[in-house]
């Protein structure tokens, strides 16, 4: 397919949970690896975004896992753009096996932003042309649920540390994911894994700050559970809206 970055990933001891299967921001980091690859390929380099004041920002994560690549398998992600129009871009991306089975897919949609004003900035022409497009991946589904119908409610405080930074001097898009998943009760993560993922993020969170994770759990038919989470800083603003679904091991 042209206009498809590639990138294996090796699964570390370290990236897996008891299960020693790779947790969920393990495979998120993956995703984002590959998309500064591709970002490479295309020339739209760090170094050059950096010249031009640019960068890109993602706003949203849709994401569904199909099955979970065990400690020490080989993984290949797959990434590319589908559209892109004005300062936003939609970008696609595969994770399959060794055998070619396909084990997620996800979406995102990315910004690109001024950083000096913070400000969304135009996708010139030249990006355009060296990102090209390719067909949509999927259209990700969330169930609906009744929020007036809640179970379990949660609520943690974090202290963001240096281990959570990225380049950019905020947290990293997976680090929301990994406060989602510890908001929740552990003996769901223990008989559950997430199959299907919602993250829309609002404001940065910078090293230092407190943040804390607000998880309830709405009702829905079958085994299957469901939690939305909304993180907020120690000034009430909200930073990220997460929505998570969990199906029985």
């Amino acid at each position: 397919m042209p206009n498809v970055a590639e990138k294996d990933f090796y699964v570390h001891y370290y990236e897996v949970d008891f299960l020693k299967k790779a947790t969920p921001w393990a495979l998120l980091n993956y995703l984002q690896e590959t998309a500064f690859l591709h970002s490479d390929i295309a020339g739209d380099t760090q170094e050059l975004q950096a010249e031009q004041q640019k960068t890109w920002m993602v706003y949203k994560w849709l994401m569904h896992i199909h099955d979970y690549p065990q400690w020490k398998e080989t993984v290949r992600v797959q990434t590319w753009l589908s559209q892109i129009k004005s300062y936003k871009a939609i970008r696609e991306f595969h994770i399959i096996n060794q055998e070619g089975k396909l084990l997620a897919q996800a979406t995102s949609e990315v910004i690109l932003v001024d950083t000096v004003k913070l400000t969304p900035r135009r996708i010139d022409q030249e990006r355009k042309d060296a990102y090209g497009t390719c067909e949509p991946a999927l259209n990700i589904i969330l169930p609906d649920s009744d929020p007036n119908e809640q179970g379990i409610e949660v609520s943690k405080e974090f202290q963001v540390r240096i281990e959570d930074i990225d380049s950019n001097q905020h947290v990293n898009n997976a680090r929301y994911l990994a406060w989602f998943i510890e908001s929740i009760p552990v003996k769901i993560i223990e008989n559950h894994s997430l199959y299907l993922l919602k993250i829309t993020y609002r404001n940065q969170i910078k090293y230092g700050q407190k943040i804390v994770v607000n998880t309830v759990q709405d009702t829905m038919p079958g085994s299957d559970k469901l939690f939305r989470s909304i993180i907020e800083d120690e000034e009430g603003q909200q930073c990220a809206m997460l929505k998570g679904v969990f199906c029985p091991n």
